[in-house]
């Protein structure tokens, strides 16, 4: 009897990747409630939930879910803005949304970006000075070899 491959398609709706299979052995995947879904996804799914929950507990306890919904959608699938992006955003600009299409605004606006690139840089940065990798390739080598005789000063510059 052939041993069944483990592969699992992905459940998120809004998969990026082409073929939506996840290799169990192979790729990056989580599992949530026995539903599997790329590592990917999964981040893009739960921040998305993120930025509607935070927009209801921080800014409006009364806001249209279904325009939220709409809106957070269109700019993350349509638009391609980074969730991580939109999130940050949100909470940095919150005191100043009244209402869901000024998300729009937030996300569009170009001081906020240049902020939001040079932090991922720096983090970056601050990442790459903690990892430093030594390579054991070019380390020297010492060997140390006792003998009996007495060495005598002239010994250093090589005389005899």
């Amino acid at each position: 009897m052939a041993k069944k491959a483990d592969f699992r398609k992905c459940q998120y709706s809004h998969c990026k990747h082409d073929d939506k299979i996840i290799s169990i052995e192979t790729d990056k995947y989580a599992e949530e409630n026995g539903r599997y879904y790329h590592a990917d996804c999964k981040h893009e799914k739960d921040t998305r939930a993120e930025i509607i929950d935070y927009w209801y507990k921080y800014i409006d306890e009364d806001v249209i879910f279904n325009q939220l919904v709409r809106i957070v959608d269109r700019l993350i699938y349509k638009e391609s803005v980074d969730c991580d992006y939109l999130l940050w955003a949100l909470k940095k600009k919150a005191k100043f949304l009244n209402h869901p299409p000024g998300l729009v605004y937030v996300a569009k606006d170009k001081q906020l970006k240049k902020e939001w690139d040079f932090e991922k840089k720096l983090k970056a940065f601050n990442e790459s000075k903690t990892k430093i990798e030594t390579k054991s390739d070019n380390e020297p080598s010492f060997t140390y070899n006792e003998t009996d005789s007495k060495k005598k000063f002239g010994d250093i510059f090589g005389g005899k």
